[in-house]
């Protein structure tokens, strides 16, 4: 976040804890970089003009044809066209998540959890927050012991394993 000067920035993709690797298909700057055929979900995907959509990423084709500027993968999809999504799994977690109210604004919700004080939040938990909100579109980010928030220089929360945890990618302003 220091290196490409953000103001704001949190965690995005999963990665392969066996590789390090991150999930799903990349695409940076609408270049696609990896595809991943063991990752089937749609990923979160931003275009060209900010707009936050979900798409599955085949290869370079399907990228340019989806106006896809960079992808981001884990999930689930929280909310579609102001939708909810059916969300089955209601654990506890520290979580890291974004929506999408309109034309480029955003909602961040990042929750400490598996500490004395914060116990996370249950992915209907974090749907419901965005859904109350207001937001058309929102994704649940990479989550646990990755989940970090990054304020004007400084890592605000407190991540669950004690420190900052190095990750695969970001989303960042």
């Amino acid at each position: 976040a220091n290196r490409v000067g953000a103001t704001l920035a949190i965690n995005a993709s999963g990665f392969y804890t066996d590789t390090n690797k991150p999930m799903g298909s990349i695409v940076r700057d609408g270049q696609l970089l990896q595809t991943d055929p063991n990752f089937t979900w749609e990923v979160l995907s931003t275009t060209w003009s900010g707009d936050l959509n979900f798409f599955q990423i085949d290869d370079q084709a399907s990228a340019y044809a989806a106006d896809i500027n960079d992808s981001f993968a884990f999930g689930p999809i929280l909310v579609r066209n102001g939708v909810a999504t059916e969300i089955k799994d209601t654990s506890r977690h520290p979580r890291t998540a974004i929506g999408q109210l309109d034309e480029n604004r955003y909602i961040i919700v990042v929750a400490e959890g598996r500490l004395q004080d914060a116990e996370g939040l249950t992915l209907t938990e974090l749907q419901n927050i965005f859904l109350s909100l207001g937001c058309q579109t929102a994704y649940n980010l990479d989550g646990g012991g990755s989940t970090t928030l990054y304020f004007k220089g400084k890592v605000i929360n407190t991540p669950s394993d004690g420190a900052e945890r190095a990750i695969a990618d970001m989303i960042y302003f």
